[in-house]
């Protein structure tokens, strides 16, 4: 990412890959700080994509079941123009995954609780949406999720204090 965009967004570090399989592409995204102070440096994509000229559905509660996890996360599509994408997006406070920030901030202060480290990330993940097939998008995204999770998990959850 451009280096105004990484400071904008108070980076502490960052993954923006994309990963495909076929036709089928899967861009994900994660924006990690490693303070609680920094909770809430990232925006929720209803600010970002429409700022930057993307319409945006109404958001919808989404589950995505993994080795040992339930991630909780938030679903959207966008538009602009012709392109259409599909995205889940959650916050990360150590162990738990949130929709929004008020239970991130919630998240991250049971954490300190517990004297657990006060990593947390923003995490998005996007899939194209081609021609009316919403819902293989859709499944594109949990499939890569379900697969992605596990690993991410165990990298915050063994990260020690900072």
């Amino acid at each position: 990412m451009e280096q105004h965009i990484v400071e904008s967004l108070n980076l502490d570090d960052y993954l923006f890959r994309s990963y495909s399989e076929g036709e089928r592409v899967v861009t994900l995204y994660i924006g990690y700080y490693y303070t609680a102070d920094k909770v809430g440096a990232a925006h929720s994509p209803l600010v970002c994509f429409p700022g930057q000229g993307w319409e945006i559905s109404t958001p919808k509660a989404a589950s995505v079941t993994t080795a040992g996890s339930r991630v909780s996360a938030e679903q959207i599509m966008i538009r602009k123009g012709q392109q259409r994408e599909l995205i889940l997006y959650w916050f990360q406070a150590y162990d738990r995954t949130s929709p929004g920030t008020l239970k991130q901030k919630l998240n991250n202060f049971w954490a300190k609780l517990r004297s657990k480290p006060e990593d947390n990330a923003f995490v998005r993940v996007s899939v194209t949406i081609q021609g009316n097939h919403v819902e293989d998008a859709a499944k594109s995204a949990e499939t890569f999720i379900q697969a992605f999770y596990p690993a991410f998990f165990d990298y915050v959850t063994n990260q020690q204090s900072s």
